[in-house]
C-alpha cells in the first residue's frame, strides 16, 4: 500500500488536476485505514470533477467507516443523483440505511441494486443478508449469503465485491455453526 501511495503520490504531483489519481490514493488511504487521508482525497477529486458519482460514493463508503452516517447518506443520495443506474451507489447507500436502522429504505436500495445489475450484485446480496440478521431473521439471512457466494457477479475482482463475498461466506459459516 505504501508503494502505491508513493507512486501515485508522484502522479499527483506531476499532474496535480488528475481527479482519478486523487481518488486512488484516497482508496489506498481507505484500505490503509488513514480515514482522514482519505477524505482529503476525496475531497479534492469531487473538487476537480464534482459531476463524477464515484468520488462522492467513495467518500461517503469512508464517512460510514467513521461512523457519520447522515454525511455517507449525503453523498451517496448525490452519487445516485448523479448516475442513478449504478448498483454500486444504491448498495453503498442501503449499507448506510442499514446502520441507520432503517431497514426497509435499505431494502429498497439492495433490491433495485440488484434490479440494476441483472441480479448478479454480491454487495446487494451481503447488504441484504446483513440486514435480515440484524432484524434476526436468520433463516433469510442464510438465503442471501448463499446467494452472495454463488452468484457469478462480474464486479467480484473489485474490492468491495471480493470483501463482500467474503462476508458473506464467513456469516454463512457462523449462522451454519449456530455461533451468530
Amino acid at each position: 500500500i505504501d508503494r502505491s501511495i508513493r507512486e501515485i503520490s508522484e502522479a499527483i504531483r506531476l499532474n496535480p488536476k488528475g481527479d482519478f489519481s486523487y481518488n486512488a490514493r484516497a482508496l489506498q488511504w481507505q484500505t490503509k485505514g488513514d480515514y482522514d487521508k482519505a477524505l482529503a482525497d476525496f475531497d479534492q477529486a469531487v473538487r476537480l470533477s464534482p459531476r463524477n458519482g464515484k468520488f462522492y460514493a467513495n467518500r461517503g463508503a469512508v464517512w460510514l467507516l467513521k461512523g457519520d452516517i447522515d454525511r455517507a447518506l449525503a453523498d451517496q443520495n448525490t452519487a445516485i443523483r448523479l448516475d442513478p443506474t449504478v448498483a454500486y451507489y444504491l448498495s453503498l447507500r442501503g449499507d448506510s440505511w442499514r446502520y441507520k436502522g432503517e431497514f426497509k429504505l435499505a431494502f429498497a436500495d439492495y433490491d433495485e441494486a440488484l434490479r440494476l445489475a441483472a441480479n448478479n450484485h454480491v454487495p446487494a446480496y451481503t447488504g441484504r443478508g446483513l440486514t435480515f440478521e440484524k432484524m434476526g431473521e436468520q433463516a433469510k439471512a442464510r438465503i442471501e449469503y448463499v446467494q452472495a457466494v454463488t452468484v457469478d457477479d462480474p464486479t467480484v475482482k473489485v474490492a468491495l465485491s471480493r470483501e463482500r463475498r467474503e462476508t458473506a461466506a464467513a456469516r454463512l459459516a457462523a449462522l451454519d455453526s449456530g455461533a451468530t
